[in-house]
């Protein structure tokens, strides 16, 4: 079982890099010094983050979603969420509305 958790953690982590890589040149940063620059880091370190983004400190992270606004659901699945804890958010925040 711990294998096949692995492989689904590998998965969301790999598609948050897709939608991080999507939005960054959406928004314009072509580069590793460019998306450091916004989000108050080095190149390297930028370049870090983007092979593994499990390192990132979490006021980076909020700092990367306020530069390039990914897709939430694919943020939630990164930080680990299931599909039905995404769900259950949904109907609460739409019972909130």
């Amino acid at each position: 079982m711990a294998k096949f958790e692995h492989i689904a953690e590998q998965d969301s982590v790999n598609e948050f890099l897709a939608e991080v890589n999507a939005q960054c040149w959406r928004y314009g940063y072509k580069t590793q010094e460019s998306l450091g620059n916004a989000i108050g880091v080095s190149q390297v370190t930028a370049g870090a983050y983007l092979r593994d983004p499990r390192n990132m400190a979490f006021s980076t992270l909020r700092k990367l979603v306020k530069a390039i606004k990914p897709d939430p659901i694919v943020l939630l699945k990164a930080v680990g969420y299931t599909t039905a804890d995404i769900r259950k958010l949904r109907r609460y925040v739409n019972d909130e509305q």
